[in-house]
């Protein structure tokens, strides 16, 4: 029985440039892409066309397991266009004999796993292999080394990623022909993707976004990130649900303000015990003060937060007195070279100590990543992104400035057996 009726009716469904990827059978090939493509949704289509067809095991190894999820939510939807088109054109029924969040098997014995980024836990599985989001992965190395087995057993590995640094695995993969001969290697910015169809407003991206951090994102430019203060093996992306950490253990907020190119930043961590989870952070782009103002007071009490601390300089003066003069419990920060410093070198020491914890958030990890350790022409050290006047790494700087609320501020710390 043919599955080619299967096979065309995709054919409308994905652009040029998705195509080319899709139907690209070497067994070593590498995308550099831009953001907002479509990238899940190839690998989740590839992933049940190999494995329901080809008659393969299929790995998706993922940054974290928040990821990893997300790409079955892809995965199950392709499954749903195979049972529909299998049931209408054949009258044949497409089952699972497992099916979970981790793993889809289909009744030839195959399965489709998607796990998280560990040389520990994907060691002992054998199909071809997706190394998704690659440059958000720890230890790229290792996780390579430790499937490499796998492909070296007939199977096919594709790698794709957004660029990051010039210093990890998938830049030298990428750039490095002689060391990877096998590869084919594809690049799609996001310039390619509207010129194949993709329907995007590039003005609206760029909107709040530097031109560095633009060029990376979208256009495929790798960033010499070789100075990083905070490199990507050190930044503790952890897998926890925001529901599950104690509801009664306290909050803090912090906040970085700015407006027009800069993005006003709130964040929002909880402490447990000595650790530091971030439970949320929002974006305010090109917001009046006045309704920064409000929606700050509206997460300081939706989260019930102990203590506050918003930054100061510049435009936030006005902003962080009125917010004083509403709670007492939320103080001004000034933003100086040495309170930079102490922020960063803090919120290093947190990750390196696994006493603070992310959720997995590319732009935010970016933006920490982004931070580098400079020396002055004058002797001293700045912390700063290489776009830091154009409005780079807010993020970061808000989760800073909340950690350091977290750790210095005299507020009751409610203890938890679980914990």
């Amino acid at each position: 029985m043919s599955l080619d009726p299967i096979r065309r009716s995709k054919a409308g469904y994905f652009l040029d440039y998705q195509k080319k990827w899709i139907t690209d059978k070497s067994k070593f090939k590498i995308l550099t892409k831009s953001r907002q493509i479509g990238y899940t949704e190839m690998n989740g289509y590839e992933a049940v066309d190999e494995t329901y067809r080809d008659n393969v095991n299929t790995i998706i190894c993922s940054s974290s397991m928040r990821q990893s999820r997300q790409i079955m939510e892809r995965v199950e939807k392709w499954i749903e266009v195979y049972r529909s088109i299998l049931f209408n054109k054949f009258g044949r029924k497409l089952n699972l004999l497992i099916d979970n969040q981790t793993q889809k098997q289909f009744e030839n014995g195959k399965s489709i796993y998607a796990l998280p980024s560990n040389p520990n836990t994907i060691r002992g599985f054998f199909g071809n292999v997706k190394l998704d989001e690659f440059t958000l992965h720890k230890n790229q190395k290792k996780i390579y080394e430790a499937l490499y087995p796998t492909i070296m057993r007939g199977y096919r590995i594709s790698i794709g990623a957004t660029p990051l640094s010039k210093t990890d695995l998938f830049h030298e993969i990428v750039t490095n022909k002689r060391k990877y001969p096998k590869f084919k290697r594809h690049q799609t910015t996001i310039l390619d993707a509207q010129a194949d169809g993709l329907v995007v407003d590039i003005e609206e991206l760029r909107a709040g976004l530097d031109d560095e951090s633009f060029d990376q994102e979208f256009l495929c430019v790798f960033l010499d990130a070789g100075g990083t203060f905070f490199p990507i093996d050190i930044i503790n992306v952890e897998d926890y649900e925001i529901t599950d950490l104690p509801a009664d253990s306290p909050n803090y907020l912090g906040v970085d303000v700015g407006r027009v190119k800069d993005l006003t930043v709130i964040s929002i961590v909880k402490k447990i015990f000595n650790k530091i989870y971030l439970v949320h952070y929002e974006v305010l782009k090109k917001k009046k003060f006045g309704e920064q103002r409000e929606y700050i007071k509206r997460l300081f009490q939706y989260y019930q937060c102990e203590y506050g601390q918003i930054d100061e300089s510049g435009l936030g003066m006005q902003l962080a007195e009125e917010l004083n003069e509403w709670n007492k419990n939320i103080a001004g920060l000034a933003f100086t070279n040495q309170s930079k410093a102490r922020l960063a070198t803090q919120t290093r020491k947190m990750f390196e100590n696994k006493d603070l914890s992310i959720y997995d958030d590319r732009d935010l990890i970016v933006d920490i990543h982004s931070i580098n350790k400079n020396v002055s022409n004058a002797g001293n050290i700045i912390f700063q992104s290489d776009a830091d006047a154009n409005g780079h790494a807010d993020r970061f700087w808000s989760l800073a400035i909340a950690v350091d609320t977290a750790l210095n501020k005299n507020a009751k710390i409610i203890t938890h057996n679980q914990y």
